[in-house]
Order: C-alpha cells, then structure tokens, then sequence
C-alpha cells in the first residue's frame, strides 16, 4: 500500500470512529426521526463502507488503546478524546470491540439504530455482553459480532 493510500485509509478509520461515537450520542437524546439522527446514520454507513475491503472489519479496544483490526490506530492529537471516549465506552460494557460484516451495508437505518440503542441499553446490565449478545440475536442482527476479552 502507498504511502497515499495508507494516509486516505487512516482517514476513513478515523471518519468511521467519528460517526459511530457521534450516532452513539446523538441517540442518547434524540428520538430515530431525529435530523441529526438520521444523518448520524447515513455516515455512519458511508463511513463503514469506505473502511470495509474485506468481508468484515473489526474495532478494538486493549490498554487504552483503539486497532481497526490488529492494527493500532496511529496517536493523533485531535483524536485523543475520542479515542478515550470509545475505550470508557467499550470498556463499560466488559467489550473487546465489535466486527461488523459487509453485510451491515445493506442493514436498514432502522436495524442501525437498534444495534445503536441495544448497545447504550447494555451500559446498565450486569452482564453487558450476554445481554447484548441474546439481543442481537433477538432482533435477528447478524451484521454484528461482540468481541468479548
């Protein structure tokens, strides 16, 4: 890969972490219909496809540290704060990260924002990844995959 390529590709992780944290919030306090929701998830997806070249891509969290796969995120200063912000979240939630499968590509807005909302609402449950597990399952969303430590 060129050294062009690398850079754009860094990019695209970081518009991807953007979005995601952005659409995590912005549901926090926001009913589905919501403008900012609503765009919230359609970067969300364009930000998803640009990052996906594979069948799947897989965010990580380990020591405070952020990987798009095994990969370490290069340190950013403009980055710091998001990257603490989604390691406090994922670690909330006794979560590794999360691998989303091409297939998340076709899933409707509706199916985005369930995962979204299934996500917050596991921050409150005592065993975070076995709930949020039977619930995606429960809501037939398999263009996801927790990845517990």
């Amino acid at each position: 890969m060129s050294d062009q390529s690398e850079k754009q590709q860094i990019a695209y992780f970081e518009d991807f972490l953007h979005s995601f944290f952005s659409l995590l919030q912005a549901i926090r306090i926001h009913d589905d219909n919501n403008k900012l929701v609503v765009e919230g998830v359609e970067k969300f997806s364009e930000n998803l496809g640009r990052c996906l070249d594979e069948d799947s891509i897989a965010l990580k969290s380990s020591k405070g540290r952020l990987f798009i796969e095994e990969e370490k995120l290069p340190y950013a200063r403009n980055l710091k704060n998001l990257i603490d912000n989604l390691v406090a979240y994922f670690d909330a939630r006794n979560l590794e990260g999360l691998r989303f499968f091409a297939t998340a590509l076709k899933a409707p807005a509706r199916d985005i924002l369930s995962l979204m909302r299934l996500l917050e609402d596991a921050g409150h449950e005592e065993n975070p990844v076995e709930w949020l597990n039977d619930a995606l399952e429960k809501n037939t969303l398999y263009w996801i995959e927790i990845l517990q430590r």
